[in-house]
């Protein structure tokens, strides 16, 4: 064991040589079965006042044993990392397994007091004194280098990212979906699923010139009953103005589901364009005009079967989308600044439901759902952590807190 706790330290020191990682704790209280809890810490330690975040992770700790707080006791939670009123950070139930981190050179810039918001409704039946760690990836914001500005934005399968109910059904599945008309090229990365127990699958399509193309599916990982996380998307993947993007998913209707969520939380950069030319020769003369590409696919139906409704198609993984972007060598599908804005919000209860389960069928008697179109298009501008207990993931750098605990990061 000291052996081990020696190599992670050094592990450690390896990589706060190679980047800057801050790191704090804030202790939240005593948490316990039927009790809804909420605490806003003002003004949260950072690593400076202004600086760039490249990447965060958040751990909810049991104060007593100084181990990850057992994810099975987690029925609802959220945390939340604001500033100037608008929310930079979010994480749930399903996916603070996940980490964030924003592949250069998209970064998340942060300046001034940023407050943290943590509400949890727990089922462990005696009280438990927890905490919460952050650890963040960070840069000086000097200035000096080229960066494209990250915000953060959110789609949901109803309009106004509020709960919906599962109506029994066969077993099959239920499928809902919502979509929303885009206002401006943007480059999409780092999805991550607020969803419930009894989830199949959350999906963001893109309906464009007649073409469906599945920009991510996120899937489930389930231990026993319990909903552990959601499988993120973390490729760069361009957002084309006049697109329509359809937010759908699909829940297990085995049983009666009430209060049960489905929303997208990702980030959304806007980089200079920087068009390439094509020449023509004509009549001796040659003339140059801006050129753009975006490869279309062919459509096919997959995970609802022939009777699904749903947009869907089968040239995309799991864990990324089908754009790959941006260009470095042709036309980049995007305009700097920021466009658009949205005024709902994606704080609605997060009541989940313990006795769903994973499902898989591929028969064509889905139930399908669309809500009504959202009027505005995102960005939202009001609007994944990973604790690991076995071995290491594949971003492979650990941190270690010099109390037992060790934390895959970045």
């Amino acid at each position: 064991m000291k052996i081990l706790s020696l190599l992670f330290i050094v592990i450690c020191l390896i990589s706060l040589i190679n980047a800057d990682v801050f790191s704090n704790t804030v202790d939240f209280g005593l948490v316990s079965k039927s009790k809804f809890a909420s605490q806003t810490f003002s003004n949260i330690a950072l690593p400076t006042s202004s600086f760039n975040l490249e990447g965060i992770q958040v751990v909810i700790l049991n104060k007593t044993s100084n181990q990850a707080f057992n994810h099975n006791f987690i029925s609802t939670c959220t945390i939340d990392f604001t500033s100037g009123g608008r929310k930079i950070v979010s994480f749930s139930a399903s996916n603070i397994e996940n980490q964030l981190v924003f592949p250069s050179p998209y970064l998340v810039q942060i300046s001034g007091n940023v407050n943290l918001t943590v509400s949890i409704y727990a089922l462990n039946v005696e009280p438990e004194d927890i905490s919460i760690a952050y650890y963040m990836k960070w840069e000086e914001n000097s200035g000096s280098k080229t960066i494209v500005k990250l915000t953060r934005t959110a789609t949901s399968v109803v309009s106004n990212f509020s709960t919906f109910s599962v109506p029994q059904g066969s077993g099959t599945g239920f499928i809902i979906q919502n979509s929303i008309p885009w206002i401006s090229n943007a480059e999409a990365m780092n999805f991550q699923a607020s969803v419930s127990s009894g989830i199949i699958s959350l999906s963001f399509i893109e309906q464009m010139n007649g073409q469906n193309t599945l920009i991510c599916k996120s899937l489930p990982i389930y231990n026993d009953k319990f909903l552990v996380k959601m499988s993120g998307c973390d490729n760069v993947i361009s957002l084309f103005k006049g697109a329509t993007y359809v937010t759908q998913a699909i829940y297990n209707n085995t049983i009666p589901l009430k209060n049960v969520i489905a929303n997208f939380g990702f980030y959304v950069g806007y980089p200079t364009p920087t068009p390439s030319t094509t020449t023509t020769t004509t009549g001796g003369g040659g003339s140059t005009s801006p050129s753009t590409t975006h490869a279309s696919t062919s459509t096919a139906t997959t995970g609802g079967g022939g009777g699904s409704t749903s947009p869907s198609t089968t040239h995309a993984s799991t864990t990324g989308g089908g754009h790959t972007g941006p260009s470095t060598s042709s036309s980049s599908h995007a305009t700097s600044g920021h466009h658009g804005s949205h005024s709902q919000s994606e704080s609605g209860s997060h009541s989940q439901s313990e006795s769903g389960s994973q499902s898989q069928s591929q028969s064509d008697s889905f139930t399908t759902t669309t809500a009504g179109s959202q009027s505005d298009s995102f960005p939202d501008s009001s609007d994944g952590p990973s604790y690991t207990s076995g071995s290491s993931g594949s971003s492979g750098t650990y941190i270690w807190n010099g109390k037992g605990v060790k934390i895959d990061i970045f």
